[in-house]
C-alpha cells in the first residue's frame, strides 16, 4: 500500500494541471474556477482535513487517508516557486516556503508530523512538495538537499519517491517546469 498511496499522489499532481491551483484554496485562473489542491487530493482519494489527535501537534493536517485495513495516513502539502508574479524576478520568500519557523516545508515535517511518530492513530506520515520553476530561475538542488537535511527527510525510515519535471501547462509562466518530491515512513 505504501507504494500506492505515493505513486497515486504524484500521478494526481502530475495530471491535474497542479500549476495552476493552489495548495489550500480555490481561485479562478485562466477563465476557469480551480479548487485548491488539497480539496481536489482529498476528494480523489476520499481522504479528509483532520484536526491532529490529542498528544499531536494542535491544527489540522492537509490531507488524511484510511486504507481498507484502517491504518491512517497523515500527510502535508507544501507548494515552492523559484518565481515571483512577474516570472523573469526570483520570489523573495523561496527560502520562506522551505525554511521559515513559522510557516514552511521544514515546519510541517518537523513540528507537525514529527507529533505522530509513535501515535496510536498514525499509521504512516507524508509529505508531498510541490516546486514550480522556469527555465530563467531554476529550482536549485541543494536547497531540496538542505530540506532533508534540516528535516531528516534524508534519513530511514523516509522513503523518497520523486518526479522528474515536467513543462508547465500555464501560459502566463513561459520556460515553466514543475516537479514533486514526496516523503513516507510508517509512523511507529
Amino acid at each position: 500500500m505504501q507504494l500506492g498511496v505515493a505513486q497515486q499522489i504524484l500521478d494526481i499532481g502530475r495530471t491535474c494541471e497542479i500549476e495552476n491551483r493552489y495548495e489550500a484554496k480555490s481561485c479562478n485562473y485562466l477563465g476557469r474556477q480551480w479548487e485548491g489542491f488539497n480539496d481536489f487530493l482529498n476528494r480523489r482519494l476520499g481522504g479528509m482535513f483532520l484536526p491532529y489527535p490529542p498528544g499531536a501537534y494542535s491544527g489540522i493536517c492537509d490531507v488524511v487517508l484510511t486504507d481498507a485495513d484502517n491504518k491512517r495516513y497523515w500527510i502535508e502539502v507544501k507548494f515552492c516557486w523559484t518565481y515571483s508574479n512577474d516570472v523573469n524576478r526570483p520570489n523573495s520568500v523561496f527560502h520562506k516556503h522551505l525554511f521559515s519557523d513559522e510557516e514552511s516545508a521544514l515546519k510541517d515535517v518537523r513540528d507537525k508530523l514529527a507529533t505522530l511518530i509513535g501515535h496510536r492513530q498514525a499509521g504512516e506520515l507524508g509529505f508531498l512538495l510541490v516546486c514550480l520553476f522556469t527555465d530563467s530561475i531554476p529550482l536549485d538542488r541543494y536547497h531540496i538537499a538542505k530540506l532533508e537535511q534540516s528535516a531528516g527527510l534524508n534519513k530511514a525510515p523516509w522513503v523518497k519517491y520523486e518526479l522528474p519535471p515536467w513543462r508547465s501547462r500555464d501560459p502566463n509562466v513561459p520556460g515553466g517546469c514543475v516537479t514533486a518530491y514526496y516523503w513516507q515512513r510508517p509512523a511507529r
